[in-house]
């Protein structure tokens, strides 16, 4: 299954292929299986698999909602539409199987039924916008109005997860209608082979993540030298702990790269000299305050105090008032042994409490405990983000 997830279905049907060779009726390693045989367009070793992979009840339904897609993606509308019935008889939330009868009855065309059974699955979803889109292209809408009811931070996302089950449903046209209207992502651009238009967009916030991206950007890599593309596809090997691959990919850019995000990612897997080069040309191409706090940090790792100093100092003259380097310059200027420093820089600034944010806390005991004001050390001043700890 972890094949499965890093989109290596090859390496997942051996794996299962092992499993089998012992119990051929081993649930897991059959659904597994039948999930990488199905994502790789093999449909009549997915369907053995998958049917083997539904005589247990803990994989009936998965199993079950993907042989609906198989249907799918034959044209067997009917029997995907029956498929996800049973599917839907013992759990009428499962989604895939809800979206995967609305699509199968559209295709199929039974309109009417197609109807009623999106507006029952709108009920238990108002927000399950693939089927919202099946409602209004049922309802005769342009299929446009739908996206419009996208919200969210990063709404592209959700035009490319339901064009993904789509295209891996076999309805391509959908799909890429679906892909369309992620205008603003790079990787909805080489989902349809624009490869030209997916480099000339920008990339921030952007960190490929889905099994669906490895073919997708292995293609854009065989198409184009484009840095971005290397970057991207190294992002989505690292999420797989492929970090041989990612770094290769990394190191083969050299320094052609033009944007602080790549530099910045770099340098976190960095070492040495290579890393602080990395972060010191991220914060020359305008990597604000991220690139001062690692850059703070790489200092305070080789014990370089004074520098540390001075690069989380140089940062908050470009970001005033950033908590994360107002906390490294306080802990540089512990370490540097400048205390008074410490404590006048720590009652001047607001903390924000956070879950996984450094404490200033820590720092401004340590700070006074070096004075030799234990009174003072015991205090947790509201303004630094954490209180006192609960005394039972």
């Amino acid at each position: 299954l972890l094949s499965v997830r890093r989109g290596d279905y090859s390496s997942a049907i051996a794996y299962a292929n092992k499993v089998l060779a012992i119990d051929t009726y081993d649930a897991a390693a059959n659904y597994a299986a039948g999930f990488a045989s199905f994502a790789n367009g093999d449909l009549a070793t997915a369907h053995e698999r998958l049917g083997l992979a539904a005589y247990s009840v803990e994989y009936r339904n998965a199993a079950r909602s993907l042989m609906a897609r198989i249907s799918l993606t034959e044209g067997e509308y009917l029997c995907a539409a029956e498929m996800a019935k049973r599917v839907l008889e013992a759990d009428a939330g499962s989604r895939d199987a809800l979206l995967a009868l609305v699509v199968a009855l559209r295709k199929a065309g039974r309109r009417t039924q197609a109807l009623d059974a999106a507006g029952q699955a709108l009920e238990i979803w108002p927000l399950f916008h693939a089927v919202r889109r099946e409602a209004e292209l049922l309802s005769g809408g342009s299929g446009l109005e739908w996206r419009k009811g996208v919200g969210g931070e990063f709404p592209e996302e959700t035009f490319l997860e339901i064009g993904d089950w789509y295209a891996e449903s076999g309805l391509k046209e959908d799909a890429q209608d679906c892909w369309r209207a992620a205008r603003k992502s790079p990787i909805a651009k080489l989902r349809l082979g624009e490869y030209a238009a997916a480099h000339a967009l920008p990339m921030p916030r952007l960190f490929p993540y889905r099994r669906e991206d490895v073919s997708c950007l292995d293609r854009a890599l065989l198409a184009s030298e484009s840095w971005k593309f290397k970057y991207y596809r190294a992002v989505l090997a690292a999420s797989f702990q492929d970090d041989k691959r990612a770094d290769e990919l990394l190191a083969s850019c050299a320094n052609e790269p033009q944007d602080a995000a790549f530099y910045l990612f770099r340098a976190r897997r960095g070492k040495a000299e290579a890393k602080l080069s990395d972060i010191k040309r991220a914060a020359e191409m305008g990597g604000g305050w991220r690139a001062y706090r690692d850059m703070a940090a790489f200092y305070a790792e080789c014990g370089d105090w004074a520098n540390s100093a001075v690069a989380a100092q140089a940062g908050l003259k470009h970001s005033p008032k950033c908590n994360a380097l107002e906390i490294a310059y306080a802990r540089a200027l512990n370490g540097c042994g400048r205390y008074r420093d410490t404590v006048k820089l720590l009652e001047g600034v607001d903390i924000l409490p956070s879950e996984f944010g450094d404490n200033a806390c820590d720092l401004w005991q340590e700070a006074w405990r070096n004075l030799g004001d234990e009174k003072m050390a015991a205090t947790y001043p509201e303004s630094l983000g954490k209180g006192a700890p609960y005394k039972r």
